[in-house]
């Protein structure tokens, strides 16, 4: 009986992602191998697509993404905005010394949101109250 791949042991083309809610934020958990930029825009679509059901409050763990590149980083960025207009924020965890680097070196931290685990992230959020579903539901306004 074959099992499912590993996240170290993902091919080329390949990818997983889990989704979860935990009160007023998703997150996502996703692998890939090697993918294009029309194979990564579609896999950020999706995930996307799951951030409506929070209002566009989302930790996305990015841990299990190689490469995470330059075409990762523009798809994200992409996705950060989806996420704002909905009302809600996208934070990233997992994201490799490296790609932080590069992030912080070239003022992506003003479009990209860096924490540093999804525990805290998703605690984040809820100190927050970063105007997701839930809070326009319940009536809550978004903080000031």
């Amino acid at each position: 009986m074959a099992s499912a791949p590993s996240t170290a042991t993902q091919s080329r083309g390949e990818s997983v992602l889990t989704f979860g809610v935990r009160d007023n934020a998703g997150f996502v958990t996703l692998a890939a191998g090697w993918l294009g930029p029309t194979e990564v825009k579609a896999l950020l679509d999706h995930v996307g697509d799951l951030g409506q059901r929070v209002g566009g409050n989302m930790v996305l763990d990015v841990a299990g993404v190689q490469p995470f590149d330059c075409t990762w980083i523009n798809a994200l960025i992409g996705l950060t905005v989806r996420c704002k207009r909905m009302g809600g924020r996208l934070v990233l965890v997992g994201v490799s010394d490296d790609a932080n680097d590069i992030i912080r070196s070239t003022g992506l931290t003003k479009m990209l949101d860096v924490g540093v685990s999804r525990e805290s992230a998703l605690a984040e959020l809820q100190r927050s109250g970063s105007g997701g579903l839930l809070d326009r539901i319940k009536g809550r306004t978004k903080a000031a």
